[in-house]
């Protein structure tokens, strides 16, 4: 198993992933797993999972968590992640990990994520061929050969079923997603996104 995985497993077998319910508009907080991208292309990870099995404790969990990401840290030769604030309320657990990099956030969780400008993306292999919604216009789309003359326009690329929110206001979005307010966007499934933003 390799150590994402192995990392990954480990959490989720604690936090007992089950079906999770959407993500709110207006900056609220996510009712569902998603990241938000800070200016400086930090992750924040608010991972919100249904926490039904009485025989594990807060407390416990906590704990594994911290003993997991520390020794990620030690494996990554720095620290690449830390821990925030958790909670647990009405059978709901909520976890906060910040991720210093995409490529640190990659090694640990099961989604994938990259930060960067569109060109950035072409490079590593991402399929262009997709179309994308105008946010803010109503059946307004783009598609490949608009995105291949945008090259420094700045994009989230995620895989999973996730809530994305950006450090500054959605331009374009994927199909297969829902604008949620100006910044944020959620995957109505899973599958691969692009976000493209100021």
């Amino acid at each position: 198993m390799s150590g994402k995985m192995k990392h990954w497993v480990l959490a989720v077998m604690l936090v007992c992933m089950m079906g999770l319910a959407g993500c709110e508009s207006e900056q609220a907080e996510f009712t569902k797993s998603g990241i938000e991208v800070l200016g400086d292309d930090t992750i924040n990870a608010v991972i919100v999972e249904n926490f039904t099995a009485d025989y594990y404790q807060m407390e416990e969990l906590t704990q594994f968590v911290a003993e997991d990401v520390a020794n990620y840290n030690t494996e990554m030769g720095g620290t690449v992640v830390t821990v925030g604030d958790s909670s647990m309320e009405n059978g709901v657990i909520r976890l906060n990990l910040t991720f210093q990099t995409f490529d640190a956030y990659n090694g640990y969780m099961p989604e994938e994520v990259f930060i960067g400008n569109l060109q950035g993306a072409y490079d590593r292999g991402y399929n262009f061929e997709r179309t994308l919604n105008t946010a803010g216009k109503d059946g307004q789309t783009i598609a490949r050969e608009d995105l291949m003359n945008m090259g420094n326009s700045k994009v989230i690329v995620v895989t999973g079923d996730l809530c994305v929110r950006c450090p500054s206001k959605i331009l374009y979005y994927s199909t297969g997603m829902t604008l949620l307010d100006s910044n944020t966007v959620s995957a109505d499934t899973e599958g691969n996104y692009f976000i493209i933003y100021k």
